[in-house]
């Protein structure tokens, strides 16, 4: 399974931000040889990168390193991901559209970044919704967090108030695939 150096960038940016560039260098010396050389210069947003090692080794450690092991981390830097691609260029295509329209285009989205895998839409409602994640060769709850918190983010910048997230059905639990459910007012 790979993924798009574009979905990775952020990762570096997110600790810069959210802990100081003090934190990211010590994130950095403890990562793997094959991942340090990937975060260590300028992502290149085009080129494919292999999912274990250079996305769920690093957002292992970033879990463990600033959230004491709470896998938050990968929700949360999930969320962040979504700031930085849904209010640059895809700002305007957001803004117009509203949570539900964003929720019927996730599988495009997720195509964008990951060379496997599907998120469909299993349920929509004016006020709710419900995606489904399956199709992905590696299961890590460092993926469905990053997905769950990037979609959540995505349907707030789109204008979903109140938003409420469950996680119905999961991979890492064993189901035959991830559901999402997400309903606001």
């Amino acid at each position: 399974m790979k993924v798009k150096g574009s979905a990775l960038a952020t990762i570096p940016e997110f600790i810069r931000e959210q802990f100081g560039e003090e934190s990211f260098s010590g994130w950095l010396e403890i990562l793997t040889p094959e991942a340090r050389e990937v975060y260590e210069e300028p992502i290149l947003n085009l080129r494919w990168f292999d999912v274990p090692t250079v996305l769920i080794e690093p957002m292992e450690t970033l879990c463990e390193r600033f959230y004491a092991g709470d896998p938050r981390g990968a929700w949360d830097a999930g969320r962040f991901s979504a700031d930085k691609a849904l209010r640059g260029i895809y700002r305007m295509m957001v803004k117009i559209g509203s949570p539900s329209w964003l929720i019927e285009r996730t599988s495009r989205i997720m195509g964008m970044f990951y060379d496997e895998g599907q998120v469909d839409v299993i349920e929509e409602n004016k006020k709710s919704g419900t995606s489904r994640l399956k199709g992905v060769s590696i299961v890590s709850p460092m993926i469905e967090l990053r997905v769950g918190g990037f979609m959540e983010r995505g349907l707030e910048i789109s204008g979903a108030k109140n938003l409420r997230f469950d996680m119905p059905s999961s991979m890492t639990r064993g189901d035959p695939h991830t559901d999402y459910h997400f309903a606001w007012d």
